[in-house]
């Protein structure tokens, strides 16, 4: 399992999140 995958996709989720 790749985490850091993962990881990036939250960061791109949250940063989403906080733009809006």
């Amino acid at each position: 399992v790749q985490f850091e995958e993962l990881i990036k996709e939250v960061q791109m989720l949250r940063a989403e999140l906080r733009t809006r």
